[in-house]
């Protein structure tokens, strides 16, 4: 064999690892493009499940915000509720004493025309 021959030979064995090696890279090539397309869509689906779970976190936040200020709402309604009965109470305890005034005041008077009364009776017969 000569030189030229053997380097005919090398070269188209190189050439056959050179092919060998590019249709290689072209598979890792694909299966990487597949792995980014694929890693591409998982990251799609992550970003929409954030901004949903980015949705509802600021909806509790505004439905805490509501409950908050309905708490501070009920709680100013409780004192005041609580001021009225304790009005009405008071109210309720004076007019329980007025009352008492007026019927002992009412019992002495009808005692004294009771008394006025029977003593001109007696007095007639």
């Amino acid at each position: 064999m000569t030189e030229a021959s053997q380097d005919r030979e090398r070269f188209k064995a190189h050439a056959d690892v050179i092919h060998t090696e590019k249709s290689n890279l072209e598979k890792v090539r694909l299966s990487l493009c597949e792995q980014v397309d694929n890693l591409t869509s998982e990251n799609d689906k992550l970003k929409a499940a954030n901004n949903e779970l980015q949705r509802q976190r600021d909806n509790l936040e505004d439905d805490k915000e509501d409950l908050e200020r309905e708490k501070e709402r009920l709680f100013k309604e409780l004192k005041r509720t609580a001021q009225v009965i304790e009005h009405l109470e008071g109210t309720n305890t004076n007019s329980k004493k007025l009352s008492t005034v007026l019927v002992i005041m009412k019992y002495r008077k009808f005692h004294e025309i009771s008394l006025t009364t029977r003593g001109k009776n007696l007095s007639l017969v």
